[in-house]
């Protein structure tokens, strides 16, 4: 059904659409008298707010925690051979990078969340990104009392349904760590 063929993928009614932020813009306009304004604000600097971030991230969030993810856990998981250190390194480095642009771009000691004082979809697609680096034992929050923070209050104003989402992620993070030990 997907063009692309991958997912995220939605069929509403006979409107089909494919990609994460597309869907998330779309059912926010499609359902807004359901959805709390601060998911996605109506208001037209706000909402750009929240759309810069978006179109920012694919590139700036996502690209380097995602590859990093994938070349020191996944990979691995998959050869049974340990990474290239060289190259993990540069990855570490990209991911390194991403957390400092992260903090000195968006998370301002002036505002609460990535786009202003409430949370918004930005704030949930650019901790769903940080969190898979646990799974390849890497804390985006050492040393980064900023970036902590802000997880922190990210993951307290979604739960009980962030901690539900990240179910999965948490038991496989707790079990690699027990058998490191």
């Amino acid at each position: 059904m997907n063009r692309f063929q991958k997912v995220p993928f939605i069929l509403h009614g006979d409107f089909k659409l494919a990609e994460s932020v597309a869907i998330v813009s779309y059912l926010a306009r499609e359902y807004r008298d359901l959805i709390p304004d601060k998911w996605y604000p109506a208001e037209s600097k706000a909402q750009a707010r929240v759309d810069e971030y978006l179109a920012w991230q694919h590139v700036n969030t996502r690209q380097p925690c995602a590859t990093y993810f994938f070349y020191k856990y996944i990979i691995p998981a998959m050869t049974k051979s340990p990474p290239d250190e060289t190259e993990l390194a540069k990855l570490e480095s990209n991911l390194v990078t991403c957390l400092d642009q992260l903090e000195e771009l968006w998370l301002s000691p002036e505002l609460k969340y990535i786009a202003g004082d409430s949370i918004s979809v930005a704030d949930i697609f650019a901790a769903s990104e940080l969190e898979q680096t646990r799974l390849a034992a890497y804390d985006v929050t050492k040393d980064r009392p900023i970036l902590k923070a802000w997880l922190e209050r990210v993951r307290e104003e979604c739960n009980p349904v962030y901690s539900e989402a990240h179910a999965v992620l948490n038991r496989l993070v707790a079990k690699n760590s027990q058998s490191k030990l």
